[in-house]
């Protein structure tokens, strides 16, 4: 079965704070490592971003009808970026026949069932970030990886 993850999953410092997570490559590379926000062009370290609006349920088509907003700390919209890098990682994962992608929670991009409640006080709430909601809307396998 082919696999992806997170690339911050990957031993890849992409994450906003320019850190990695793990590094989950490290004895084998089994996981193909995909990062949206990267392939959007946005830099690591970067200011951090968080989703805005009805995001319990939130699916990619109500982020691509501005229902809900992806914004940072001054309330820059980042929702389009987010679109845009979304489309790029599933090409990837499309292209590359990838079965099961490992996701890291939190993550306005990545976030599987858990994302942060665009309050940027840490409060973690039910969502899914950009491009699990795109992943699933594709019938894609996800798997969550929390800390």
């Amino acid at each position: 079965m082919k696999k992806a993850a997170s690339a911050c999953l990957c031993g890849i410092a992409c994450r906003y704070n320019g850190k990695e997570v793990t590094n989950l490559n490290e004895n084998e590379k089994k996981y193909l490592p995909v990062c949206p926000e990267i392939l959007g062009g946005l830099s690591a370290p970067r200011t951090p971003v968080e989703i805005q609006g009805n995001i319990i349920n939130n699916s990619y088509d109500d982020l691509v009808a501005s229902k809900i907003k992806v914004v940072d700390k001054e309330g820059n919209d980042y929702s389009q970026i987010f679109i845009e890098s979304a489309d790029k990682g599933l090409k990837i994962i499309l292209d590359n026949d990838i079965e099961e992608v490992l996701l890291k929670d939190g993550s306005p991009t990545c976030g599987c069932n858990l994302i942060y409640d665009g309050t940027f006080t840490s409060n973690k709430i039910a969502g899914n970030g950009v491009f699990c909601a795109l992943l699933k809307k594709y019938g894609i396998k996800i798997i969550e990886w929390s800390e």
